[in-house]
């Protein structure tokens, strides 16, 4: 698994070359899926999502325009 600094950042992305990403959609830790809207807004550990040490389970779904989704489960720990 890996391990990561307390200023770690993460920044999420989809790509879908043929109809284009509708959505993406995180969770951490088991929280209710929030919208990401792009990393040129705000990215995940400016919410102060990654500042404790602990276990970390991310889990992301991506959407393309016509329906098509792709589920992701990132496990990582933080160390302060």
């Amino acid at each position: 698994m890996a391990v990561y600094p307390n200023y770690v950042r993460m920044f999420l992305g989809a790509t879908d070359d043929k109809t284009g990403t509708k959505e993406i959609l995180y969770s951490v830790n088991g929280s209710d899926y929030k919208a990401y809207s792009s990393p040129k807004t705000i990215d995940l550990s400016e919410r102060g999502a990654f500042s404790s040490s602990k276990k970390y389970e991310v889990k992301v779904i991506a959407r393309d325009m016509v329906g098509n989704e792709t589920n992701k489960t990132l496990s990582f720990l933080v160390k302060g």
